[in-house]
């Protein structure tokens, strides 16, 4: 009963364009986001392995400043897609107004760590000098990214959560298309400007996240959208309690983002005390990664925002149906998506002409392992990211990705390399015995329905009634 019901809902015509409207949009969105890092570690691989290392290991730990950034980001787009769905057009403008407020802090936090110790943080990773001031001269100019993607990724998370989504992707398409062309421009000299090398891969990520936030804020307000915040609404969201709704989402999420983007930067020092060439193997597989993962985090977000406006409207039978298809979506892309990396991988790897043979040997054993891999990932991705954080249960969130990653990953990853000395692939699967242990757990918990809840109505964060199916 359960799987037909699933795949009656998963191939609905209705259902699928709906699913489509959103997820499509976001893929490509994602896609080109993931693109920025692909294109600084492509034209720097003309550099040479250390300069691939210093700009994979320093682009991790800017990661961990976008992941804290949106997860404040899409805290407020849960709340943001809740009010949508309730038809409340204030409450999602001042949502989003608070989700603005309360991600400063992180990127201020982030701008003042790029500041003061970049040696130190890239010294984590790599004793090679080379690798050190490379990755520093990185960091210091990534710092002042955190502002203008703290701003942009508010909107654009909020553009989705109100059906939107589109939009973001436009962006987005003039964010990279201005990157990819101030990275030859920048690390390679061309058209007149300066060969920064390194450097100049960190002023081509800031000058056009400078440019897509201004397009992003243009469209808001030439166009008068319903996200158009005025000062007031700050003050209003924090009187009306909606800056406290915010943070019990988004805080949560924030802090998931950083602590376990911070477990990720450990599995990089961790490959980083293998040999400057495995983290370089580390940060050529990592792009690729993210390209795939991509079509999962469209499912994903499809899942939140139509969730999010069942959820909103106190439809609750129409979010558990809807989300079983999202499962069914997201085993089918896990399929997918195996085939396409294991059918593609000499082609992906003819991407670094300039890298050594052995070196692309490795890879082409990891990416293997993520052919492997990704299908757990896959539904991972979906049911937390989607569904269970579309209804505020962003603390189980929280503690399943830690436990999974520190008592599971991370433990099996340093005995795999300090006392089993296995090889790089082997390491690889060690470090994604978390996503194993998750898809277990994760699916338990959306068979609970706990995480069915209205947030920003009156029975805000109370559990639903018991839904048969």
């Amino acid at each position: 009963m359960f799987l037909r019901e699933s795949f009656r809902l998963s191939f609905d015509p209705s259902f699928v364009r709906r699913l489509l409207a959103t997820a499509i949009p976001v893929s490509l969105q994602t896609l080109m986001f993931s693109s920025r890092s692909l294109a600084d570690i492509m034209m720097t691989s003309h550099l040479g392995v250390s300069e691939v290392a210093a700009i994979g290991f320093s682009g991790r730990i800017a990661f961990i400043m976008h992941l804290a950034i949106f997860g404040i980001a899409s805290g407020g787009g849960v709340i943001v897609s809740q009010y949508w769905g309730a038809k409340n057009r204030d409450g999602a403008r001042r949502g989003t107004a608070i989700s603005l407020l309360m991600g400063l802090p992180f990127a201020l936090l982030f701008f003042g760590l790029c500041l003061w110790i970049p040696e130190q943080m890239v010294a984590l990773a790599s004793d090679d000098p080379a690798v050190v001031a490379f990755g520093a001269e990185y960091l210091r100019i990534m710092g002042l990214v955190a502002f203008p993607v703290s701003a942009g990724a508010v909107f654009s998370v909020a553009l989705r959560s109100i059906g939107l989504a589109k939009i973001s992707m436009r962006m987005s398409i003039i964010g990279v298309g201005s990157n990819i062309l101030l990275n030859y421009a920048l690390i390679f000299g061309a058209f007149g400007l300066p060969r920064l090398g390194t450097a100049g891969a960190a002023y081509a990520t800031l000058i056009s996240s400078l440019l897509e936030t201004a397009c992003i804020f243009a469209y808001v307000y030439l166009k008068k959208s319903p996200l158009a915040f005025r000062w007031g609404d700050f003050g209003e969201g924090i009187r009306s309690g909606l800056a406290h709704k915010v943070a019990k989402v988004g805080l949560p999420l924030a802090v998931n983002g950083v602590v376990w983007s911070m477990g990720v930067l450990v599995y990089n020092v961790l490959v980083g005390q293998m040999g400057t060439q495995q983290l370089a193997v580390f940060a050529m597989i990592t792009p690729i990664e993210s390209f795939i993962t991509a079509m999962y985090f469209g499912i994903a977000t499809a899942a939140s925002v139509m969730t999010g406006h069942r959820l909103g409207a106190f439809e609750f039978a129409e979010a558990w149906s809807e989300g079983k298809a999202f499962v069914v979506w997201s085993a089918i892309c896990a399929v997918f998506c195996s085939v396409i990396i294991w059918c593609c991988k000499g082609f992906l790897l003819k991407l670094y002409p300039a890298i050594d043979a052995a070196t692309l040997q490795e890879a082409n054993l990891v990416l293997t392992a993520v052919a492997f891999v990704n299908g757990f990932r896959s539904i991972n991705v979906t049911v937390i990211v989607g569904i269970l954080r579309s209804g505020g249960d962003t603390r189980f969130c929280l503690g399943l990705d830690l436990f999974c990653q520190w008592a599971i990953g991370i433990v099996l990853t340093y005995l795999s390399i300090f006392v089993w000395s296995m090889p790089l692939w082997v390491v690889f699967l060690a470090m994604n015995s978390e996503e194993f242990a998750k898809v277990f757990l994760c699916v338990w918990r959306f068979g609970s329905k706990k995480w069915i809840r209205n947030l920003v109505g009156s029975d805000d964060a109370k559990p639903s009634p018991v839904i048969a199916g």
